[in-house]
């Protein structure tokens, strides 16, 4: 039985990584978040929104270095920020009060268990 359990845990993990890639986000970061929150992560992951910028001209979230719109064809060149790659885990908003939430889940479970 615990065996199934640590295999849908890991499957949940890994269906994180997957989600979060798809979106253009850190699929690393959410890999462990899916480690440590199972299903829960997975659940906040589905309703996350997509990385990347919004392009000027159609509005389709593109790559944040891209100098030219995969979509229109418009020249995006003078519109780059400076933000290099895709977006990390800790640059999402609700990574810290997550990983919080996390990391107390695990310190309580934690003490739970070791307790005779």
């Amino acid at each position: 039985m615990s065996g199934l359990l640590i295999g849908f845990w890991l499957l949940c993990a890994v269906t994180s990584a997957i989600v979060a890639s798809s979106k253009r986000r850190d699929g690393l970061g959410h890999f462990f978040g899916g480690l440590l929150l199972g299903p829960l992560w997975l659940l906040m992951l589905v309703g996350m929104s997509p990385g990347g910028r919004p392009c000027p001209s159609c509005r389709e979230r593109i790559d944040p270095m891209a100098r030219v719109c995969p979509n229109c064809r418009s020249d995006l060149s003078s519109e780059i920020t400076g933000i290099a790659g895709n977006p990390k885990f800790w640059d999402d908003p609700m990574s810290l009060p997550v990983v919080g939430f996390a990391i107390l889940v695990a310190l309580f479970l934690l003490v739970k268990c070791s307790m005779p």
